[in-house]
Parts: C-alpha cells; structure tokens; sequence
C-alpha cells in the first residue's frame, strides 16, 4: 500500500498520531486513540494495524502479547497486498512479547521470521506503518488450513486463555478487593465483572440477531446515540449494589452462552459484516466484522479490564 493510501485510512492516521502523543509524553492519550482506532476497524487490515498499536501502550505482559496474537491473527485474515509490508513488525512484536513471558522456542521463530523478511528487533516498529515501507522478501506461510478452520481456533484460544486469566486472578481477591477499593470513577471490581458480562452479553444478542442495547439492558436511544462512556455509566448504575457472586454467575452464564453459539458458528460468518447479524439496527455503512465484534468484546474487552483491575487492587494495598 502506498504512503498516502496508508494516511488516508481513518485507524491508521490515529494510530500514526497516537505516535505523536506518545513522544509528548501524553500515553494515556495515545492508548485511548489506539482503542478508538480499534472500535472503529472495519476489516481484518485496520484490525491487525489497530491491535498492533494498541499492544504498543500495554505495560502488562500477558495484555501486550494478547494485543500482538490479536493483530498476528488479523493479518491472516487480510488481503495479503495490503499487509505484507507490515507483517515483518508483527513478527518481531510477537517475538519480544513471548520472551518477555519465557516463550523462548515462540520468540526465536518469529524473530527469525521477521530477519528474513529483512526486519530486526532493533527497527524502529511505528516505521513501518507511518512511512509504508516494504520490508518483505517473502510471505509466511499462513498458519492456518485452507478450509479456515484455523481463524476460528484461534479466536477460541484468545478467548479461553483471557477467560481462564482473568479468573484465575478475580480467584486470588479478597471480599474487600472486590467490593471496597474503588478507582477515580468509584469502579469496584464488581463493577468490572458485570461490565464485562453486559458487553459479552451484548454479543450474544448480536450474533442471535437480537438488538444489543437489551444484552446491555440500556435504554435503546442511548446505545444508539451514546457516547460509550455514558452507556458504561447507565449499565453501573443499573448494576450497583450487586454482590461478587451475582456478577461472577452472570458473566460465567453468559459465556457459556456466547461459547455455544461460536461452537455452531459457521466458519464464513465470522468475516460477515455487522449489518448481516443485525440489518433493522439505525446506522451507515455495513460496519466492522463478526469477528472483529466478537474478539473486541471477549479477548481484548478481558486483557484491558485485568489491567485495570491489577491496578485497582494495588491502589488498595
């Protein structure tokens, strides 16, 4: 793809300006760019580029190697012209992040994947997509089969090892953390659970062609015109007073709702746009992927909030 054509696409100029704000020294700014950038992704290209940047402002580990699977997995998905310039940084983001976690057979076959495709560890990354350059000799080998099973798998696992994370962690919190340590907005992990259950909820709606602001259980004139920090007020406030237990069961019902529904999801949908699942829904255009829907709202929604709720309970020791 051409310089221009890169700065012309939407998600890719905020990630080039979230680079801005990151040599100001305004992160928190840069990051909340790069999420908007990926909200707004409309296929697995701006996908893989969204979630390559957002990986960039994770300080957690395990969050900055989901963000770098997620956009490693995007690019599988893309059409191959548009992203094979920016292949060779997904291999060396995913290199680093598996040895940051002790994944040394991992590290050492995407960096040497992204060597041969002419990148070393030691390039600067933001390059790659703020000035287009081509840096590939050849295309790996995609990883999954030709009947796109693959992509699918892959979408599972994310989801299954952030599930399996993030509760292995809530697991380890007192009552007190749970219910007593609250964030600059008054959030308590409680909070975090059930928020993640009504978005998580939100897509099971969706993919049954149910309207998504009654998975979130808010008033449809402000899932329509929002903004999402409004609507995340409204499901806290509708949800205040809830126990650990209570909202723990109902994200552990909903996932078991959402996991069903993926098992007997047919492989094609998962590329279907927005519009297929819910066409009466008021809005423009056809709207990102299924499974840039799902992965947002389950992988990446589980990698943001574990952060914050590390966080949290550090704040309270």
């Amino acid at each position: 793809m051409e310089h221009n054509a890169w700065l012309e696409n939407a998600v890719v100029r905020r990630c080039v300006e979230s680079t801005r704000l990151e040599y100001a020294g305004r992160l928190a700014e840069a990051r909340a760019l790069c999420l908007e950038a990926w909200q707004l992704a409309g296929d697995p290209f701006e996908a893989s580029v969204a979630a390559h940047y957002v990986a960039r402002y994770e300080t957690d580990a395990q969050a900055r190697l989901h963000w770098n699977r997620v956009a490693y997995a995007q690019a599988q998905l893309a059409n191959p012209e548009a992203i094979e310039s920016f292949l060779p940084s997904l291999h060396v983001n995913l290199g680093q992040s598996y040895r940051e976690i002790g994944d040394d057979a991992q590290a050492e076959h995407h960096l040497r994947v992204a060597a041969e495709l002419g990148l070393e560890p030691s390039t600067d990354l933001s390059g790659s997509v703020a000035q287009g350059r081509s840096l590939h000799t050849a295309r790996p080998e995609p990883p999954w089969t030709e009947d796109l099973a693959g992509p699918k798998r892959e979408l599972l696992r994310a989801i299954e090892e952030g599930w399996t994370g993030l509760n292995d962690a809530l697991d380890r919190l007192t009552p007190t953390q749970w219910t007593t340590v609250r964030d600059s907005e008054g959030w308590t992990v409680v909070d975090h659970v059930i928020h993640l259950a009504r978005w998580e909820r939100s897509v099971v709606h969706f993919l049954s062609g149910r309207p998504r602001h009654t998975g979130l259980g808010i008033d449809e004139t402000l899932y329509l015109r929002g903004p999402a920090d409004a609507i995340n007020v409204a499901i806290r406030h509708r949800t205040s007073g809830a126990t650990p237990s209570a909202a723990r069961e109902e994200w552990r019902v909903v996932h078991r709702e959402l996991l069903a529904l993926l098992a007997a999801l047919p492989e094609a949908d998962l590329a279907r746009r927005y519009r297929y699942f819910l066409p009466d829904e008021p809005g423009e255009g056809d709207g990102p992927a299924a499974h840039v829907v799902i992965s947002g709202n389950t992988a990446g929604h589980y990698a943001e909030h574990r952060a914050w709720i590390r966080t949290l309970v550090e704040r309270g020791l």
